[in-house]
């Protein structure tokens, strides 16, 4: 009886099963994990490349109040008319700088036109939302995570 004992603790044919079984829960979590942040990434680049695409559209003649069946609607945000308008947010805006960063009404002017200063700059503004629901609550986070897409371009 005592030898049987001794070979049960000398026999070592379960302890890879063992090690799996405590480290197996931690490995999933971190591949969860993993491909949690690589959605979430993927999620960042598309609002951003659809908040580029819109400032194009809007700097190439287009017309904000088609923005949703022009630009949105045929992205890679997987939108549908129904979802829209409560996934994204989004502005358009135009505005005007001088030269030394001051925001101005477009129609005014900025200093002396004699003056190097009277250089005006003219912007559009392209802000989208949208919000991310992650695969795991993660302490911390919340249950979605606000994603935005923001452009500038100089337009003038």
């Amino acid at each position: 009886m005592k030898n049987h004992v001794l070979e049960i603790a000398k026999d070592s044919s379960g302890v890879a099963a063992v090690e799996f079984a405590l480290i197996a829960p931690a490995l999933l979590l971190l591949l969860i994990g993993m491909v949690d942040y690589g959605l979430y990434m993927n999620s960042t680049m598309k609002i951003e490349n659809v908040a580029r695409a819109a400032a194009e559209y809007l700097y190439e003649g287009g017309n904000s109040d088609n923005l949703v069946a022009d630009v949105f609607l045929p992205s890679n945000l997987d939108l549908t008319e129904d979802t829209v308008d409560e996934s994204l947010s989004y502005t358009a805006n135009y505005y005007c700088e001088c030269v030394d960063g001051d925001a101005v009404e477009c129609e005014d002017a900025c200093g002396d036109e004699e003056d190097d200063d009277s250089y005006m700059r003219r912007y559009l503004e392209v802000r989208l939302s949208m919000n991310h629901e992650p695969l795991l609550y993660y302490p911390g986070l919340g249950r979605s995570i606000n994603l935005g897409g923001f452009v500038r371009l100089q337009v003038e």
